[in-house]
């Protein structure tokens, strides 16, 4: 069945290309129109629409990473590729559907009422809700998130995705489809959204953006061996600011990739700075988004930056999360290799608080995992605590097997550093130690502890 529909959809993309298209991009995966080709179809048909009434769609499929983990990444794609078939069998004359990256999909519709259109909607996610692992003879349902934008006149189509994503933000977890329409609450937030993006850049523009470092200890000697670089905004109304006030925006409009490099360059000046006054050089570590998964250069980048202030890659460390690693396994696990490759240290952070820590340990070229402190919280009394404490003692087990050194962060109290040192962890960082302080401090810290 699977490979009849996708064979349908085959000639379908064909017919497409011939007739409409001779040179469109795809998508690798499932050979749909590609996201940037999907802007340019998009545009083209809003412009010359005379008077038709459309709709944009904003749709993800609700558990896919377990979907992931469960079956694997290339079954994963054998739905994507039948979610992708079925869609594009959906739609009409002057309308499209594409993916745009992981589980996202995007889709321009005709409609007449908002009504009927929540209707069709609802129709166009039946017909895709069953899926059949032929092999294995298990079937399931697939339940989606929508957000849809009613198109108006003239308006931008990166306008126009950013409010249909807006509204499938809205949707909670639930155990049916969800369609959400753009409404009056979804302006404000984005009014507010806009106007955080206007003062994020103008913090950077005016050196509002402070990095601080906070102190990495060897468990054993209690000796400094490293520090993680984080960043703050020093607001000039609302004071200082922890990244989860604006990092989740900047990770939204892709700001996100000139913060991280932002800090970088910061790092880099402090360390050249300490070797020419001759203080203790450690390793720095600096967070990265997944959000640089998508430039071809990164790497190239980091090392242009690194040598520009006369530093060597293995005087820092690239510290990624792990929820990038349900993203676009392949490019994940290339730009890692990459990173290994040209000197770097890396490192994995919240190692553990997602689906598929295990089974990626075995792919993945890491130096450090960073323990997610949610193990480390719950490993105080109470009924899950020795629960909490065997999963840590084992993650520690498993990560010097593979020879990987383990960091546990957020270490606040003696307990907790005590257990951990019983657990045989290599590194701690926390406010058990030290909180972290302005990049400024951080030099006379060291030699007021040597």
């Amino acid at each position: 069945m699977l490979q009849r529909i996708v064979t349908r959809a085959e000639g379908l993309f064909g017919k497409r290309k011939r007739e409409e298209e001779p040179t469109v991009l795809l998508d690798d995966v499932t050979k749909l129109p590609s996201k940037e080709q999907h802007k340019l179809d998009a545009t083209r048909i809003l412009h010359n629409r005379k008077g038709a009434k459309y709709a944009y769609v904003s749709c993800d499929v609700s558990g896919f990473k377990y979907i992931n983990e469960t079956y694997g990444y290339a079954y994963g794609n054998v739905v994507l590729r039948y979610i992708a078939t079925v869609f594009a069998s959906c739609l009409g004359k002057d309308e499209l559907v594409s993916r745009t990256t992981g589980d996202h999909f995007c889709l321009l519709l005709h409609y007449q009422s908002e009504e009927g259109l929540k209707e069709r909607i609802h129709d166009i996610l039946n017909a895709a809700a069953d899926y059949l692992m032929a092999e294995e003879g298990i079937q399931r349902r697939l339940l989606f998130n929508c957000g849809v934008y009613l198109i108006h006149k003239n308006e931008d189509i990166n306008m126009i995705r950013a409010r249909a994503s807006a509204a499938r933000k809205r949707n909670g977890k639930g155990f049916r489809d969800q369609i959400a329409f753009y409404n009056e609450n979804d302006f404000v937030k984005e009014l507010e959204v806009k106007e955080l993006e206007a003062d994020i850049r103008r913090a950077a523009e005016h050196g509002e953006l402070k990095v601080f470092l906070q102190p990495k200890y060897e468990i054993t000697t209690g000796h400094v061996i490293g520090a993680e670089a984080l960043v703050r905004w020093e607001h000039p109304e609302r004071g200082m600011l922890t990244p989860n006030k604006f990092v989740p925006t900047c990770e939204e409009n892709g700001f996100i990739c000139e913060i991280d490099f932002f800090v970088l360059e910061e790092v880099c000046r402090k360390m050249r700075e300490w070797k020419e006054e001759g203080k203790k050089l450690v390793k720095v570590s600096t967070n990265f988004s997944r959000r640089h998964l998508e430039e071809v250069d990164f790497v190239d980048r980091l090392i242009r930056t690194v040598e520009r202030y006369g530093l060597k890659p293995s005087d820092l460390e690239i510290e990624l999360t792990e929820s990038m690693a349900y993203e676009e396994m392949g490019t994940l696990l290339s730009v890692m290799r990459q990173i290994k490759e040209a000197g770097f240290g890396l490192s994995m952070d919240d190692f553990g608080s997602g689906y598929s820590s295990l089974s990626l340990l075995r792919e993945m070229p890491v130096d450090v995992l960073k323990l997610d402190k949610g193990f480390l919280d719950g490993c105080h009394e109470g009924a899950s605590a020795n629960r909490d404490k065997r999963i840590v003692y084992h993650i520690i087990s498993m990560a010097k097997d593979l020879n990987i050194s383990v960091l546990a962060e957020g270490v606040e109290t003696l307990q907790q550093m005590e257990f951990l040192k019983a657990s045989h962890c290599d590194m701690i960082q926390g406010y058990y130690y030290a909180k972290p302080m302005p990049s400024k401090c951080f030099g006379d810290y060291l030699e007021a502890i040597a």
